[in-house]
């Protein structure tokens, strides 16, 4: 080998290292956009506990338009973010009244009962032996159990009841 081929030998590695490094830059940069939006839709816009210690039901007008009334001696988590609506209904009763322009679906907890609705009217009551769902209007999937769930769909006028 001559100089010469030696010195384009260099050439050639140091331009194959040149693209080795360009290509890194560019999956940092598409890991660093990744990590950006996914610590931006994973943060709610969003989120509130409501508590109702009193006799009277507690009306609240939410963010996304919906309604909601919290019975007595009841407690619910409320968090919203882009893309779903989240609420765990920790005791008592709630009736959701769902904005009819949201696209978000509601996913609401209330025991090992797992409510999603986009639209209509619900009453979930939670007690420490019962879970019940009554649609009021529209419609909702229900999600029991969690090693081999139970789906059942309810439309207006329907209930179920899940022991816990």
């Amino acid at each position: 080998m001559t100089i010469a081929s030696k010195q384009q030998l260099s050439a050639s590695e140091r331009t194959a290292r040149k693209g080795h490094g360009f290509l890194v830059a560019v999956g940092l940069v598409v890991i660093a956009t990744l990590g950006f939006y996914s610590y931006q839709t994973s943060r709610p816009v969003f989120e509130a506990h409501y508590q109702n210690q009193g006799d009277q039901l507690l009306h609240k007008t939410l963010p996304d338009g919906s309604q909601l009334k919290l019975g007595p001696s009841s407690s619910i988590r409320l968090k919203f973010y882009d893309r779903v609506r989240t609420a765990e209904l920790q005791e008592g009763e709630v009736m959701i009244r769902l904005a009819a322009e949201q696209t978000a679906p509601l996913q609401l907890q209330a025991g090992a009962l797992r409510v999603m609705a986009s639209e209509g009217q619900l009453l979930v009551r939670q007690e420490p032996a019962l879970t019940q769902v009554q649609v009021l209007a529209g419609s909702v999937q229900t999600v029991m159990g969690r090693w081999w769930p139970d789906r059942q769909d309810l439309n207006a006028g329907q209930q179920l009841q899940w022991s816990n």
